[in-house]
């Protein structure tokens, strides 16, 4: 009687193990919304100012590419009024210190400056690369080359501050880097790679956005 009951207890286990090794499951890819970091939606006009310059970019004139881009950009995107303006700051400190720029447009009701610090920097890089031959009969199967690259890297600390309270109502530092194989590639162009990049980010923050996950479901 024992051994019979053992002989059900295990068939009873086969199966349920066997059907469980057959349960099918059906990955999909499915819109996660992420809220804004920020709502601007009580602002109605944004103001681009002068970005203080870390370090001097003699090829182009770096503090006017950022207005003029931004301007364009955030005007597209937010469908709000925004309009450049001449105020810079001296040191990073000036930022955070409201002093600097309440009442600055007193007038403006429900208004930010868009604001922050620039760095950009360029550099060559020389790497040493192995390469396989096609020769077969070749007792040096590899051979080696130095290979030169251009390596940018644009860092924008960007603020957002209430015009009226002088108090800063978003921070945050992007760090884009990127390479490229043509050793002599220009600053300008590598600029609006990059920045391009922030701008993503950036709109991320204020307008949220659907971020594609992975699920997987049971399929009966």
């Amino acid at each position: 009687m024992k051994n019979k009951t053992s002989i059900i207890t295990a068939a009873f286990l086969f199966i349920v193990l066997t059907s469980c090794s057959q349960t099918n499951y059906v990955k999909i890819r499915m819109e996660i919304p992420k809220k804004p970091v920020i709502d601007l939606t009580s602002y109605k006009d944004i103001f681009v100012t002068n970005f203080l310059e870390n370090e001097e970019v003699k090829e182009f004139n770096i503090n006017q590419e950022i207005l003029d881009y931004f301007s364009s950009e955030l005007k597209k995107h937010l469908k709000k009024d925004v309009k450049t303006t001449d105020i810079s700051v001296k040191n990073e400190e000036d930022f955070k210190n409201p002093d600097t720029w309440k009442n600055i447009n007193a007038e403006e009701e429900k208004a930010a400056f868009f604001t922050g610090s620039v760095k950009y920097s360029e550099e060559t890089r020389k790497s040493l690369r192995k390469q396989e031959k096609r020769r077969f009969d070749d007792p040096f199967p590899e051979e080696s080359r130095i290979e030169t690259r251009s390596f940018y890297s644009l860092e924008l600390q960007i603020y957002l501050i209430d015009t009226q309270t002088g108090k800063i109502i978003y921070d945050r530092n992007f760090k884009e880097n990127k390479s490229y194989e043509n050793p002599n590639q220009t600053p300008q162009f590598a600029f609006f790679d990059l920045i391009l990049e922030v701008r993503d980010k950036l709109l991320e923050d204020i307008q949220g956005y659907d971020r594609l996950k992975e699920r997987y479901l049971l399929a009966k």
